[in-house]
């Protein structure tokens, strides 16, 4: 039942279908990513091609921190959590938190239509509501639906853009 490995430097996709990990990962449905592409993609987008809105700046200074099996699940995809095409928030009803409502990641390969992880108490799926990445080519949008993170305006500009430029791996 359980198939798939996490990481695997010869090889060029990562598939994971039954697969668990003591952590609390669950899934549904099955899903093949190019770790050589999609590890490409995020190589080459820099800091300031993200969007620098206050609410985007604070995900990437502390979603890591904060969620930190989910950032080692999405390394073995070959995403990088800091990196999201598009994010959504809206600012909490408790005190100096924020409330993200879909956060969206490009990963290259395919998925089945029920795609699902349950990883560090978030959900992993494919997305439904994003904005165009801007990618080009055949590509998979994943999104983790909704998280909190604390929130203490510190840095950006005060309005939140559309990030990333087109993107195509030769």
């Amino acid at each position: 039942m359980a198939r798939g490995f996490l990481y695997n430097e010869a090889a060029e996709l990562t598939t994971m279908e039954g697969w668990n990990m003591d952590a609390g990962i669950s899934q549904a449905g099955s899903l093949r990513v190019d770790l050589e592409k999609t590890k490409a993609y995020y190589a080459c987008v820099r800091q300031e091609d993200l969007c620098d809105c206050p609410g985007c700046w604070n995900y990437r200074q502390r979603v890591k921190g904060a969620y930190p099996q989910m950032a080692r699940y999405l390394e073995t995809l070959g995403i990088d959590i800091e990196k999201p095409f598009h994010v959504s928030y809206v600012e909490s009803r408790e005190p100096h938190q924020m409330l993200y409502l879909s956060c969206c990641y490009v990963a290259f390969g395919e998925s089945g239509f029920g795609f699902s992880r349950q990883v560090d108490g978030l959900e992993f799926t494919r997305a439904g509501a994003c904005p165009d990445s801007g990618v080009e080519e055949p590509h998979l949008e994943l999104q983790i639906p909704e998280l909190t993170l604390p929130f203490q305006e510190e840095e950006g500009d005060s309005t939140c853009t559309p990030p990333l430029p087109a993107f195509t791996i030769n």
